[in-house]
């Protein structure tokens, strides 16, 4: 008995916060203060999730556990086939946007590059890009030479 016992567990209680999945998808061990994963977290699915460690002594603390991305989401695009037409007296530097493709990824896992995989013969066209704030990667296929039949 002096009360300062190591087995004692940690000075706090964690609950859940109500409607953030924390029951099915986390599991706390009240024991220890441990947080485990009971299935595997999916970024897309559940960004993070919120709890609440009430000390046994004092005011509440909110404690919300943020799932990182990973590079688990090929980029799509919204049609398989685009057609685009150009004049074969199109003037050179002249651009057409393209539909970007979407990732569900963010930051270095979202789509970086395009690039032209057949096709371009006598390389007539580029391809150029902008990324908006939205974070989205769009694209341009601009004239790059001159287009002859």
């Amino acid at each position: 008995g002096d009360g300062s016992s190591s087995d004692s567990g940690p000075p706090y209680l964690i609950v859940p916060v109500p409607g953030s999945a924390v029951d099915t998808e986390l599991s706390i061990e009240q024991n220890t203060g441990e947080i485990r994963t009971k299935v595997p977290l999916d970024r897309e699915t559940r960004a993070s999730y919120s709890l609440v460690a009430i000390p046994l002594s004092g005011e509440n603390v909110r404690v919300v556990v943020r799932v990182l991305d990973d590079n688990d989401n090929a980029p799509t695009f919204p049609s398989p086939v685009m057609s685009i037409e150009f004049p074969e007296n199109t003037p050179r530097d002249v651009k057409r946007t393209l539909n970007p493709a979407r990732d569900l990824d963010l930051g270095i896992f979202n789509t970086q590059r395009y690039n032209i995989v057949s096709g371009n013969v006598n390389n007539a066209f580029r391809l150029s890009s902008h990324r908006e704030r939205d974070g989205v990667l769009y694209l341009d296929l601009q004239i790059n030479g001159f287009l002859d039949r």
